[in-house]
């Protein structure tokens, strides 16, 4: 069944953490190593009250009865085939411990999903396949941060979803679409885009 989202940090992303972050367990590493993929990837698209959001409320690695508890808490149910989920900026998101790329790879989705720009999502995910699609962009993206990471497996999470949203990017335009998913710019463009891939469909 389809699942759902060197040894010197430095060298993983060729940058550098911010002077004042300090690893502190060994989730942190999964952490930071997303956190500086999210950010050479889309930096320019994400505002710095978002990152620091973000860090703030670090995402929680969880073992599954703990991730299963937490899901419940929240009202999710059904997580058998789920390796994350997230609920919105203020809140952490929570992953499945798992191996490391698979870690780093959700970290990135959830972080995406909790970075989108909410009238964006809201947009979106209106409908059914509305709510696909989101995931479909969300994932497509992930895959670009995860680009070239040690251990990462691409295509085992939401490919019919990909393929859907790969087509509205080529539609719009890959800045567009970024510009439409982190900051609600050019709405009607993406609704255009869409509509066509609707009607395609049918």
């Amino acid at each position: 069944m389809t699942q759902h989202r060197s040894t010197e940090l430095r060298d993983e992303t060729g940058v550098r953490a911010p002077a004042n972050r300090t690893l502190e367990t060994l989730d942190d590493i999964p952490r930071e190593i997303a956190d500086r993929r999210l950010h050479a990837e889309f930096g320019e698209h994400i505002s710095p009250q978002k990152s620091e959001a973000i860090r703030d409320r670090p995402d929680r690695i969880e073992g599954s009865a703990e991730f299963q508890e937490a899901a419940k808490r929240a009202g999710i149910g059904g997580t058998g085939d789920v390796l994350g989920w997230s609920t919105d900026i203020e809140s952490p998101a929570h992953v499945l411990r798992q191996d490391m790329a698979k870690e780093i790879a959700t970290l990135i989705h959830e972080d995406l999903h909790r970075m989108t720009d909410p009238i964006t999502r809201a947009e979106i995910t209106s409908t059914d396949s509305g709510s696909r699609l989101y995931e479909g962009i969300t994932e497509m993206y992930t895959e670009k941060a995860v680009k070239g990471l040690h251990g990462h497996k691409p295509g085992e999470c939401y490919a019919d979803s990909m393929r859907h949203a790969e087509r509205v990017e080529q539609f719009v335009g890959d800045a567009e679409l970024r510009r439409y998913f982190f900051k609600h710019e050019l709405p009607e463009n993406i609704g255009r885009a869409i509509d066509q891939l609707r009607r395609d469909q049918t």
